[in-house]
């Protein structure tokens, strides 16, 4: 599937997309809905989306385990060569649009580094995402 295609399904998507910056790093993570994660035959991981600027995620970096507690907090940890990155969304507020998160970043050697920040959400039901 083209990244033109692969992008357009997750946009029509029901789910919760968290626009987030903490320090300089920016990502955007979209997490499906309840519903559509039930009617998923196969790997839920691939569901979930993680983008944004090379400072926080490695170019190699894949889905390795999510906590979905949506909808008050996420967490998800993407693995990769240089670098694994656990994201841990929290204090969700799907009224008032908001949330925190924490990125910690974990090198090979063990060294570790986190930045806090915060998220703008916003949901999308399935009848939305049509």
């Amino acid at each position: 599937m083209s990244i033109f295609l692969a992008t357009a399904a997750t946009a029509a998507m029901a789910g919760t997309t968290f626009d987030c910056r903490a320090d300089t790093a920016y990502l955007t993570i979209f997490a499906p809905s309840e519903e559509v994660t039930a009617a998923h035959r196969g790997n839920v991981l691939t569901l979930y989306k993680v983008t944004g600027d090379g400072e926080v995620l490695a170019a190699d970096r894949k889905i390795a385990q999510v906590f979905d507690g949506l909808p008050t907090s996420l967490y998800i940890k993407l693995t990769a060569t240089d670098f694994d990155v656990e994201l841990d969304i929290s204090d969700v507020d799907l009224e008032a649009g908001t949330s925190a998160i924490a990125i910690k970043g974990t090198m090979p050697d063990g060294e570790t580094m986190e930045v806090k920040g915060t998220c703008t959400v916003a949901t999308a039901s399935e009848s939305e995402a049509s």
